[in-house]
């Protein structure tokens, strides 16, 4: 399955990045390794998974994914409030991508084209 994403206000930027290479088939996308360390009810732990998630990011102190073709995401929160999430190469949903942003809590729940319930805040366990 091929996803069409559309975000971008210039349509043939929309155009090029839903286009052959930028964008592949979602099953050519093979998860190698997911992982972070996080908080859950108050308890520390560090975890490690190989399927694909739910979410391109996960909340906590870090978290780093591995994918093939390419992909390499960290997630990285310094304090409480604020955190920076990194990323290059083909997105979950087979869609090139290269990430760069420094966000809150509330700036995440609003989303950038709507609004994201049920993310993990602070340093709890949960999507991103």
């Amino acid at each position: 399955m091929k996803t069409i994403e559309y975000n971008h206000s210039n349509n043939w930027l929309d155009k090029l990045l839903n286009s052959w290479p930028f964008c592949i088939d979602t099953e050519c996308i093979y998860p190698l390794i997911r992982g972070g360390v996080c908080r859950n009810e108050s308890i520390w732990h560090a975890w490690v998974s190989r399927d694909a998630g739910t979410s391109l990011y996960y909340n906590g102190v870090i978290f780093v994914r591995l994918m093939l073709p390419f992909w390499i995401g960290i997630h990285i929160r310094p304090t409480s409030k604020h955190y920076l999430q990194v990323g290059l190469g083909f997105k979950l949903n087979g869609r090139f991508g290269a990430i760069f942003r420094i966000q809150t809590d509330d700036s995440a729940e609003h989303g950038a084209h709507g609004p994201n319930y049920g993310q993990g805040k602070g340093y709890e366990c949960g999507t991103k």
